[in-house]
């Protein structure tokens, strides 16, 4: 964990490319992605869902959490990773 935090600091000589310079990249997907249209604002809005691995099992359950502003460019993947390690740990 702290050489991938060196690693992406600014300073550091490391610097992020995009997938397609490096061979054997892939995209790091996590979640859904939907467009509903509202009747009421007259528009499409975007909403991205993550589940939890065992999601939907008889007998579990699990809680909730709305993020109002943070889209998949901002802050949803940062916030479904920490989702993803506290369900890991408890």
């Amino acid at each position: 964990m702290f050489a991938a935090l060196v690693a992406l600091s600014p300073g550091s000589p490391v610097q992020a490319q995009p997938a397609a310079t490096h061979p054997g990249g892939r995209d790091i997907v996590i979640g859904q992605s939907y467009l509903l249209t509202s009747a009421v604002l007259g528009d499409q809005r975007r909403i991205n869902v993550y589940l939890p691995d065992g999601y939907g099992d008889p007998g579990r359950s699990f809680p909730v959490l709305f993020l109002l502003d943070g889209g998949e460019h901002e802050d949803f993947h940062h916030i479904t990773g920490l989702a993803q390690i506290n369900a890991a740990y408890g």
